[in-house]
Protein backbone atom coordinates (compact mmCIF):
# COMPACT_ATOMS: atom_id res chain seq x y z
CA UNK A 1 0.00 0.00 0.00
CA UNK A 2 1.20 3.30 -0.98
CA UNK A 3 2.41 5.11 2.09
CA UNK A 4 2.75 9.39 0.76
CA UNK A 5 -0.46 11.32 -0.89
CA UNK A 6 1.48 11.38 -4.17
CA UNK A 7 2.12 7.52 -4.03
CA UNK A 8 -2.01 6.91 -3.50
CA UNK A 9 -3.01 9.58 -6.25
CA UNK A 10 -0.49 7.82 -8.44
CA UNK A 11 -2.98 4.57 -7.49
CA UNK A 12 -5.97 5.55 -7.82
CA UNK A 13 -4.93 7.25 -11.31
CA UNK A 14 -3.37 3.88 -12.29
CA UNK A 15 -6.40 2.05 -11.77
CA UNK A 16 -8.12 4.80 -14.00
CA UNK A 17 -5.61 4.73 -16.60
CA UNK A 18 -5.43 0.88 -16.84
CA UNK A 19 -9.39 0.66 -17.40
CA UNK A 20 -9.14 3.01 -20.00
CA UNK A 21 -6.32 1.20 -21.85
CA UNK A 22 -8.23 -1.94 -21.40
CA UNK A 23 -11.31 -0.65 -23.33
CA UNK A 24 -9.57 0.87 -25.99
CA UNK A 25 -7.75 -2.71 -26.24
CA UNK A 26 -10.79 -4.91 -26.27
CA UNK A 27 -12.75 -2.22 -29.28
CA UNK A 28 -9.45 -3.06 -31.36
CA UNK A 29 -10.13 -6.73 -30.57
CA UNK A 30 -13.78 -6.29 -31.46
CA UNK A 31 -13.45 -4.46 -34.75
CA UNK A 32 -10.70 -6.87 -35.88
CA UNK A 33 -13.46 -9.87 -35.06
CA UNK A 34 -16.07 -7.78 -37.22
CA UNK A 35 -14.03 -7.40 -40.10
CA UNK A 36 -12.82 -11.49 -39.86
CA UNK A 37 -16.91 -12.16 -39.70
CA UNK A 38 -17.27 -9.91 -43.00
CA UNK A 39 -14.72 -11.69 -44.47
CA UNK A 40 -15.75 -15.40 -44.05
CA UNK A 41 -19.08 -14.18 -45.10
CA UNK A 42 -17.51 -12.75 -48.32
CA UNK A 43 -18.83 -9.49 -47.75
CA UNK A 44 -15.82 -7.10 -48.75
CA UNK A 45 -17.25 -3.74 -48.36
CA UNK A 46 -18.54 -4.32 -45.28
CA UNK A 47 -15.17 -5.29 -44.25
CA UNK A 48 -13.36 -2.01 -45.84
CA UNK A 49 -16.25 -0.84 -43.71
CA UNK A 50 -15.26 -1.86 -40.77
CA UNK A 51 -11.51 -1.50 -41.04
CA UNK A 52 -11.58 2.44 -41.63
CA UNK A 53 -13.21 2.12 -37.93
CA UNK A 54 -10.61 -0.13 -36.47
CA UNK A 55 -7.77 2.03 -38.08
CA UNK A 56 -8.86 4.91 -36.47
CA UNK A 57 -9.15 2.73 -32.86
CA UNK A 58 -5.44 1.37 -33.99
CA UNK A 59 -3.87 4.71 -34.46
CA UNK A 60 -5.59 6.77 -31.09
CA UNK A 61 -4.62 3.73 -28.89
CA UNK A 62 -0.66 3.82 -30.56
CA UNK A 63 -0.98 7.68 -29.91
CA UNK A 64 -1.91 7.75 -26.69
CA UNK A 65 0.57 4.72 -25.57
CA UNK A 66 -1.82 1.71 -24.93
CA UNK A 67 -0.03 -0.15 -27.38
CA UNK A 68 3.19 0.31 -29.39
CA UNK A 69 3.48 2.08 -32.36
CA UNK A 70 4.81 -0.78 -34.12
CA UNK A 71 2.23 -2.87 -33.10
CA UNK A 72 -0.33 -0.72 -34.64
CA UNK A 73 1.14 -0.79 -37.97
CA UNK A 74 1.94 -4.18 -37.74
CA UNK A 75 -2.20 -4.76 -37.21
CA UNK A 76 -2.86 -2.45 -39.39
CA UNK A 77 -0.89 -3.92 -42.37
CA UNK A 78 -1.75 -7.84 -41.68
CA UNK A 79 -5.54 -6.67 -41.88
CA UNK A 80 -4.98 -4.87 -45.04
CA UNK A 81 -3.21 -8.06 -46.20
CA UNK A 82 -5.93 -10.20 -45.47
CA UNK A 83 -8.76 -8.11 -46.63
CA UNK A 84 -6.35 -7.43 -49.92
CA UNK A 85 -6.06 -11.63 -50.13
CA UNK A 86 -9.81 -11.68 -49.48
CA UNK A 87 -10.60 -9.82 -52.76
CA UNK A 88 -8.03 -11.23 -54.90
CA UNK A 89 -9.89 -14.67 -54.21
CA UNK A 90 -13.29 -13.55 -55.01
CA UNK A 91 -11.89 -11.90 -57.83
Amino acid sequence: MPNNEQAKKRMRQNVVCRLRNRARKAQIRTYGRKIQAALEKGDIADAEASYVTFQKKVDKAAKVHTIHANAAARRKSRMVSTINKAKAAAK
